[in-house]
């Protein structure tokens, strides 16, 4: 049985996590990409969804409903490579 090796453990660790830290990166630039394309048709689904809720909920949290339809709306579009819901997405080299 070998011995432990700090500085082994050390350098498998650094690159476990670079690749990690890698994967992760282009995950968030895919979805990115997705919301960027994809926007309008994630703005209908969510407005489906709450007007949903509200018609199964007869009502009674309309005001929660649309906060967290805002909520979500806005979490969503943090990914947008635009600026905002709506709004056209910024060139890679003006940002």
């Amino acid at each position: 049985m070998s011995q432990f090796d700090p500085k082994k453990f050390d350098e498998v660790f650094e690159k476990v996590k670079d690749s990690t830290e890698d994967m992760a990166r282009e995950m968030k630039e895919r979805a990115s990409t997705l919301v960027t394309e994809n926007g309008d048709k994630i703005d209908d689904a969510l407005e489906k969804v709450r007007d949903k809720a509200k018609e199964l909920s007869k009502g009674k949290y309309d005001d929660k409903i649309d906060k967290a339809h805002a909520a979500a709306k806005v979490q969503i579009h943090k990914l947008d490579k635009g600026t905002g819901p709506g709004e056209p997405p910024v060139p890679p080299n003006a940002g």
